[in-house]
């Protein structure tokens, strides 16, 4: 019997993904960087570290710092949230069904743990969610699933009795890794691991969710 329920964050509650793009982009640009449209597509998913270190390897700069230069791209993207921001359809009816239900809800995202707080607050729904995890709390980010084992842990609940929802792939794999059932939320956009064929949920937008019930 499901019990818990773990949500993604960017791309899955909030169209953020845009102002990671952007932000991206705006910066690394200005250090030198070439940004190649196919090589900003691997970057999708990763953590800001990751980001940071990837478009570093393929062209160094001297300064400033790459921490330096991580943090301003987690600005940049909070000053977006805030000004621009706004809940994905149907997220508002889902974890209202989940807590209305009796549900432990839990967040397990690969932002930088500040982006939280500004995402809650501009939705206005951290009144749903039990606990929030960031991927700079463990050692590895998604498609590693130690994100969403210590969502958990933290939640004191049991991955079979869980459900995660995922916008991309990366994500998806890290929750069934963690041997959580998963919905991908993705428009039915083509996957590359045919395991996500059949092993997960597929629906168009949290708007097709409760039609599924559990």
């Amino acid at each position: 019997m499901i019990r818990t329920a773990i949500f993604d964050m960017d791309g899955l509650l909030i169209d953020s993904e845009p102002f990671w793009k952007e932000a991206e982009y705006v910066i690394f640009s200005s250090l030198g960087v070439v940004m190649d449209e196919s090589l900003t597509k691997l970057t999708q998913g990763m953590t800001t570290t990751e980001v940071t270190d990837f478009w570093f390897s393929r062209n160094p700069w001297s300064f400033p710092p790459k921490e330096q230069i991580k943090q301003r791209v987690i600005e940049t993207v909070i000053s977006r949230i805030m000004s621009h921001g706004q809940a994905l359809p149907g997220v508002i009816e889902t974890l209202s069904f989940f807590r209305e239900n009796g549900f432990k809800i839990g967040l397990a995202t690969n932002s930088p743990r500040e982006v939280i707080p500004a995402v809650m607050a501009k939705l206005d729904v951290s009144h749903f969610f039990d606990v929030t995890v960031s991927s700079e709390e463990v050692s590895h980010g998604k498609p590693s699933p130690l994100v969403y084992q210590l969502a958990l842990s933290k939640l004191d609940a049991k991955a079979h009795e869980t459900i995660a929802f995922e916008d991309s792939e990366t994500g998806a794999k890290a929750a069934l890794q963690a041997g959580i059932k998963t919905v991908l939320v993705n428009k039915y956009e083509a996957v590359s691991d045919p395991r996500l064929e059949h092993e997960v949920l597929r629906i168009k937008s949290m708007e097709d969710f409760l039609r599924y019930r559990l």
